[in-house]
């Protein structure tokens, strides 16, 4: 089981699982490049994962996101 996401964390974890483009997070969250990129390594380092196809699969699998 991954280590507790924050509620930001989850938030950017729930666009990728999304679909959406870094740029389009950035918009939607209304946060800086630089932030998001911060969060994206959080969300990799307490997923276990090394890049956005693994930690959507990870957030599929634990649950971690709702799919709509």
């Amino acid at each position: 089981m991954p280590n507790r996401l924050t509620r930001r964390e989850a938030e950017v974890l729930g666009c990728m699982v999304d679909g959406l483009t870094n740029k389009e997070i950035v918009g939607k969250l209304s946060i800086s490049r630089s932030t998001l990129q911060h969060h994206v390594a959080h969300i990799y380092t307490k997923l276990g994962c090394s890049n956005r196809a693994q930690a959507i699969v990870c957030a599929i699998r634990y649950q971690l996101v709702q799919i709509t």
